[in-house]
């Protein structure tokens, strides 16, 4: 009995982070790590760009001080698909590189905005995409 109590509290830890729904209805391009925002866009200051060849979305501020790039295996095109990706983005006077994240495309819109979450590193990005 004793082995059974110890087995069941160290099963919970494989299952996996939800996603928060606030993110989901913030339609604002982001880039937000355990639940903070490491980057978000603003129209009257930032920039995005996506290229196509590369795969890889960049938001970043005019000046180009604060970033994140994202780079994937391939360009989100439907909910529930999973997406390997490196992430590069500015925190504080740093600049930190993660790679290989395994995201799973959360929603899409039709203006191309994407929302990624990655359980394992609680990064959620939310994205645009271009052609």
């Amino acid at each position: 009995m004793l082995l059974a109590t110890l087995l069941i509290p160290g099963c919970s830890c494989n299952k996996e982070t939800p996603v928060d729904e606030f993110y989901l209805t913030d339609d604002t391009v982001n880039l937000r790590i355990d639940n903070r925002y490491m980057f978000k866009y603003s129209d009257l200051t930032c920039q995005l760009s996506y290229h196509v060849g590369t795969k890889t979305f960049r938001a970043f501020t005019d000046n180009g001080s604060d970033y994140f790039n994202l780079t994937m295996s391939e360009k989100p095109t439907k909910e529930n698909q999973g997406i390997t990706a490196d992430l590069k983005y500015t925190k504080g006077t740093g600049v930190i590189t993660d790679k290989g994240l395994k995201f799973k495309v959360v929603k899409i819109n039709d203006s191309g905005k994407v929302w990624l979450w990655c359980s394992k590193s609680k990064t959620a990005a939310c994205i645009q995409l271009t052609d």
